[in-house]
């Protein structure tokens, strides 16, 4: 089967006798598949014509129907000779549709034909279909005109019918006659309107009983049949009903058509049907697909007669129709100019640079159009075009469009001359000097001068504009050619002609004002002031007249923002910059323009050369004793900057391998960071500021606090956490130098730090650094404070924090552990040394034992181990009777030591002994119970200890027992959260490195118990009275009562150190 041949599968459906209970399939192709059998038993169901109409001219029923694969179903229905019904479906292929076209010709035989009779099953042969092609031309010509017989040429009924099928509304045809050739016509006549692609879309049935029953879309229904459409035409009284929708578009198009000449119906459906398959390619419906192509249709027509269009229409099929020819792209276009050129209207020429780059021969018609029109007296036309292109249509920098604006340009010259249009001249020549870049107009520069320089000599309006169009688009030797005209120079302004005739070949003889060259181009239009300037400093600098450039001029200098006029004069910024980077030049600007230089090198990608002119500020001119003096230098040149983010990073890069110090540095990225409106590509600054005030938190006076908050505002808002955090560790350092300040400054700074749980735990973290290192007695409303002006959630952990603090000081837990242990030693080695049922040592004992400790003290050391020592007692026993009722004490009852172990955990501790207890069992899981005191030999009350270790420990000792008597007062103990106090030990845990941690676990864990029983075990054996000023505390400070116990002997020894035996040592 060729490309152009096809073998239709097909079967018969009907009984085999008259007593057959049901239908069945008589006969079929092998090829045939019983889903498709399937389908067209339910899709392609068909009636008989009624018994009325059964004849010669109606043998048969007949329709064409729309399968769910694409596939069509022709359908026959007729009754054999024997008098039984029998249907023929066959099957088309979409390619075999597609090529005939809405052509039914090679089947009509069939239709006419007379059904066969089958007495068995029997298998056939796929039915040929060989070059299936449209209808020719005149048939089809013929067709449309059968179609407008039948409707009595009535054009509304033809407009009505066609737009019912195009909005796929089904029709029922009534009274039609009952001959099927015609009813066959008619549905072709419809067809025929249509474009070849979209014709295999209509379906019909020739002769329907029951309307609900069919997928026909055109249906004519047997006589006494109701119609079920809405839209109905009665054949016989010509009367179409239907709703009142609006007639299609394409509809009114064709039959326009159809009004002048058949013929004109079928050349346009066969001219559109390349447009049609690619409408249906884009999947649009067929009244969708159908209005573009009658649209398309009338704007063919209408390019192509040189009438008006719809430009809109015209840029839409330019742009988006590939179905367009060659020859009528290059129509479209050229009439899209022509229109223009009428109305003004550029912009309805949008697309046409777009065409004109895909297609070499629409380019060059309208290159063509457009050279024609730029040599006439409306050559100003040409130039506004391609100008706007320039200004609006990105595709236009693809072609040389600028040599036809340069054509225009010089002819509108001409023109203005030759009409003496003063007015209009000036105003072209400043447009000219303001042009597009992509105009080039340098490259008619000379050309330009050549015309205007004429009428320069003989009139100051076009001099001036003459000498700013010049300097704009002159090369350097040309514009100082120009600059050598004294016919033109002498009709320019004053300032500006004086000026000039300090660049003359032979210098002036009269001395230069100040400022000469500045205030010369002020009298220049102000957007071309700074470009004047430069070609002013250019010449200069040639001339080598260096002292014509002073301050003001070079600040002028580095105003000039266009990277394109960067790149154009970069020549002479660094030329200037060379120049003025001279040291004995250096230092006679006045320190404001120090700034100036750097900038010019940065400005023109000489970034080491500008960081050494920074070098030599800080480390020579300035020195870095005036260090404030260059970071606000350096601050002001990157605020200045006027460079893409890129090229400001590209600079600030240059910082590394230099010597500039951290000071200016930082107010540079910051600088910049202001300068760009914290452009994100610039977040690597932010970065770069965290980390440098990290390593150095007095960086932050440098920056400012607001400045610094700023920074972290904007990495909050990056959400970037490890940086934002980091820089909040630096506040929180700096915070700690500048006293009552600080807590304002986090208070306002934290606000940033709470945008997701993470990073305000986090932040809260910082805070309980902050207060660790803040004096107990400042920071009491600290966490009221910060809980009212950052989160309430940070109240109560930050007054776990301060209770921490209080009792621990400034140490961190390993440093406390050590406290820990020498408390416990201390404490242990007297209540070994007085435990019941030893013998105490006696006060001769005692006396020779304290005189042989090694060591000496200062009067200062010895004044403050005495105060110790009697503060330790005391401590000791307020500390030991300090018991809260209803509280377990008793740790040796096995049955209850889980519960006490549970209630130890679980219960605020709110004395000194409930907090030690309560802090060891946060790193054990042992309760310790007993001390062990009788097992232990009583020794020397001291050990190994000389006088130095003993004033060592009572300092810690002091300390450690003062400070939780402070923090648990008996009057008004503190109020907290245990999670809180908890989560206080786990921050100050992970504060210290996994090596000392495993280190001090085991002593975190059980000596401060002992210290706790140990305390009570003293307490509960002593009283108040040996501290007393008289009787049992008197004699044991004189040394003259033996001690009974661990108080007493504190008192003994206090008496010894003050001095107070009667043998002093």
């Amino acid at each position: 089967m060729t490309e152009r041949s096809f073998e239709l599968q097909r079967f018969f459906f009907g009984k085999f006798k008259p007593d057959q209970a049901k239908p069945a399939i008589l006969a079929r192709t092998e090829g045939i598949t019983s889903e498709q059998i399937a389908e067209c038993l339910q899709i392609g169901r068909l009636d008989l014509p009624p018994a009325s109409q059964i004849g010669e001219q109606m043998p048969s029923s007949v329709g064409v129907f729309r399968g769910t694969a694409a596939i069509h179903i022709l359908t026959v229905a007729a009754i054999n000779r024997v008098g039984l019904p029998q249907v023929l479906y066959l099957i088309i292929e979409p390619a075999a549709m597609s090529w005939l076209g809405g052509n039914l010709q090679p089947f009509k035989g069939i239709f006419f034909a007379e059904m066969p009779i089958f007495e068995s099953m029997r298998n056939l042969a796929p039915l040929k279909l060989d070059d299936p092609k449209p209808l020719e031309e005149e048939l089809e010509s013929e067709t449309l005109q059968n179609l407008l017989l039948y409707c009595q040429d009535n054009m509304k009924v033809v407009e009505g019918l066609l737009t019912a099928l195009i909005n796929g509304q089904d029709i029922d045809v009534l009274n039609a006659p009952p001959n099927l050739e015609q009813r066959l016509y008619f549905v072709e006549g419809l067809m025929a309107m249509l474009p070849l692609p979209a014709r295999p879309t209509i379906t019909f049935a020739t002769s329907v009983n029951k309307p609900d029953n069919t997928t026909a879309q055109i249906r004519f229904l047997a006589p006494n049949v109701a119609a079920s459409s809405p839209v109905t035409f009665d054949w016989q009284t010509n009367i179409l009903t239907s709703p009142n929708f609006e007639r299609h578009d394409y509809a009114r198009f064709v039959t326009s058509q159809l009004r002048l000449d058949p013929s004109l119906v079928v050349q346009h459906t066969r001219n559109l049907s390349r447009t049609a398959s690619w409408r249906a390619i884009r999947r649009d419906t067929l009244s969708n697909a159908l209005l573009w192509i009658s649209r398309r249709a009338r704007v063919d027509s209408a390019v192509q007669a040189g009438q008006p269009a719809d430009h809109s229409m015209v840029t839409r099929i330019l742009r988006e129709d590939p179905t367009l020819t060659d020859e009528l792209r290059v129509v479209y276009s050229k009439h899209l100019l022509t229109m223009a050129f009428i109305t003004k209207e550029w912009a309805t020429t949008d697309v046409l640079p777009e065409i004109a780059h895909a297609h070499a021969d629409v380019a060059k018609a309208v290159l063509t159009q457009l050279r024609e029109k730029a040599q006439s007296s409306r050559a100003i036309d040409v130039y506004d075009l391609i100008e706007y292109w320039f200004n609006n249509v990105s595709a236009a920098s693809a072609l040389p469009w600028h040599t036809v604006a340069h054509l225009a340009a010089i002819q509108h010259l001409k023109n203005c001359i030759e009409n003496r249009d003063l007015a209009e001249l000036l105003k072209f020549i400043y447009r000219l000097t303001s042009a597009n870049t992509f105009l080039k107009v340098s490259d008619i520069a000379e050309q330009v001068v050549d015309i205007l320089r004429p009428g320069a000599h003989r009139g100051e309006a076009i001099a001036m504009a003459l000498f700013t169009f010049g300097a704009e688009h002159l090369a350097g030797g040309p514009f100082q050619a120009l600059l050598h005209d004294k016919e033109m120079v002498e009709k320019l302004p004053e300032r500006l002609r004086k000026a000039i005739e300090h660049l003359q070949p032979e210098p002036s003889p009269i001395k230069p004002l100040p400022d000469l060259l500045a205030k010369a181009v002020h009298q220049v239009p102000s957007q071309h002031q700074v470009v004047a300037l430069v070609r002013l400093i250019e010449t200069a600098m040639f001339l080598q007249r260096f002292w014509l450039i002073g301050e003001r001029e070079l600040r002028i200098l580095v105003t000039l923002s266009d990277q394109h006029l960067r790149e154009r004069f970069a020549h002479v910024l660094r030329h200037v910059a060379d120049e003025f980077s001279q040291p004995e030049r250096l230092a006679a600007l006045p320190p404001p323009a120090f700034e100036v230089l750097p900038r010019l090198y940065f400005m023109v990608g000489e970034v080491d050369a500008g960081m050494h002119i920074l070098e030599y500020l800080q480390n020579d001119l300035l020195t870095v004793e005036r260090l404030s003096l260059v970071s606000d230098l350096v601050g002001n040149i990157f605020l200045k900057m006027n460079l893409e983010p890129e090229h400001m990073l590209t600079v600030l890069a240059g910082f590394d391998g230099t010597q500039m110090r951290p000071e200016p540095r930082l107010r540079a990225y910051y600088a910049t960071l202001v300068r760009l409106n914290w452009d994100k590509r610039l977040d690597i600054l932010l970065i770069q500021i965290a980390r440098a005030l990290q390593g150095d938190p007095r960086l932050v006076r440098v920056l400012g606090t607001e400045n610094t908050i700023r920074v972290l505002q904007t990495l909050a808002e990056r959400e970037n956490a490890i940086e934002a955090l980091r820089l909040a560790e630096a506040l929180v350092r700096y915070a700690l130098s500048i006293g009552s300040a600080g807590a304002p400054l986090l208070a306002e700074a934290w606000k940033h730090l709470q945008w997701n749980p993470e990073v305000k735990l986090s932040s809260l973290e910082l805070l309980r650094r902050y207060i660790r290192a803040i004096d107990p007695d400042r920071s009491q409303t600290l966490p009221a404070y910060f809980a009212d002006n950052i989160s309430a959630d940070f109240g109560e952990p930050l007054k776990a924090t301060r209770l921490m603090r209080i009792i621990m000081g400034d140490k961190n837990l390993f440093q406390f552990s050590e406290m820990l242990v020498v408390t416990q030693a201390f404490l242990f080695d007297l209540a070994v040394t007085y435990h019941e049922g030893k013998v105490y040592p006696p006060i001769f004992r005692l006396r020779h034992d304290l005189d042989s400790m090694p060591g000496t003290l200062t009067e200062e050391e010895r004044q403050i181990l005495i105060r110790n020592l009697s503060e330790i007692a005391r401590l000791i026993l307020e500390i030991g009777k300090y018991k809260i009722q209803g509280r377990a004490s008793d740790r040796t009852s096995p049955s209850s030591f889980r519960s006490l172990l549970r209630e130890a955990r679980e219960t605020p501790p709110i004395t000194p002994n409930d907090f030690l207890t309560w802090f060891g069992l946060q790193f054990s899981d042992t309760m310790v119970t007993e001390l062990g005191l009788e097992r232990k030999e009583a020794a020397h009350i001291f050990g190994a200890r000389s006088v130095v270790m003993l004033y060592q420990e009572t300092l810690m000792i002091y300390q450690l027992l003062y400070r939780l008597s402070v923090a648990f007062p008996k009057e008004q103990p503190p109020i907290y959260e245990l999670e809180h106090l908890k989560a206080e030990i786990d921050s100050l845990w992970k504060q210290i490195p996994f090596h000392e941690q495993q280190r001090i676990q085991s002593t975190l864990g059980i000596t401060p118990q002992q210290i706790a029983l140990l305390i009570s075990y003293i307490a509960d054996r002593c009283d108040a009275k040996a501290l007393g000023e008289r009787g049992v505390g008197k004699q044991l400070e004189q040394g003259k009562r033996q001690p009974q116990n661990e108080i007493e002997a504190l008192r003994f020894i206090n008496g010894y150190f003050a001095r107070k035996h009667t043998h002093e040592r």
